[in-house]
């Protein structure tokens, strides 16, 4: 009552930001029991909803983000649930409802920022992950054409398109893909920079034999 919810959801962050998880888990569910109303209350769900969703708990996500939806008051914090929602049903195979949780983010304007190139990995790595590797490579390509300033996720991106180009048969797509990468400065620190020259090195040895 003293900190109320905005004190209790500030408390909570810093726990995180200290890497103390079992002490901001405690705080977001204080917060989540004793301001059932309030704004706050459906951010520490959605916090509490990831937390369930790196630990492998998707039961409990799944109910949290259902419970943090009927609760968001404001349009940012309802993107962020959305997405939250996408990624819990890309962990459950549920790739489909997935893609259209993430599409919904696309949608809604105020979502610029880091959240669209994620809702575009995630909407990729779904169409990658069912196998359609054709319907994935273009999202990809938006991410590291259009958001390359968040250079890790781009770095991802640009490396799963090259392997996307690979297992459709594209060899020379993907040669040009992994080599655009392995030169591209802005990357050079990714690990998936690394792993990009190791592709290019083993596809161009294939086709020298």
């Amino acid at each position: 009552n003293v900190l109320g919810p905005d004190g209790l959801l500030f408390l909570a962050t810093r726990t995180a930001v200290s890497n103390r998880g079992d002490s901001c888990a405690a705080v977001l569910h204080l917060l989540a029991r004793a301001f059932p109303a309030s704004a706050q209350c459906a951010e520490a769900e959605m916090l509490l909803a990831r937390r369930a969703r790196a630990e492998g708990d998707l039961d409990a996500c799944g109910r949290l983000v259902a419970s943090a939806a009927a609760k968001a008051q404001e349009v940012s914090v309802a993107l962020e649930i959305t997405m939250e929602k996408a990624r819990w049903l890309a962990a459950s195979d549920r790739l489909r409802e997935a893609i259209a949780a993430y599409e919904e983010v696309l949608a809604n304007k105020a979502a610029r920022g880091p959240l669209w190139p994620e809702a575009l990995y995630g909407i990729a790595a779904a169409y990658e992950a069912m196998r359609d590797f054709r319907a994935a490579i273009p999202y990809y390509q938006r991410i590291y054409v259009m958001y390359a300033g968040h250079a890790q996720l781009a770095a991802q991106a640009y490396y799963h398109s090259g392997r996307c180009f690979e297992r459709m048969g594209d060899v020379s797509a993907a040669i040009r893909t992994f080599k655009e990468l392995a030169e591209d400065e802005r990357f050079a620190a990714a690990p998936e920079t690394a792993r990009a020259q190791e592709r290019l090195s083993s596809l161009l040895a294939s086709n020298t034999q």
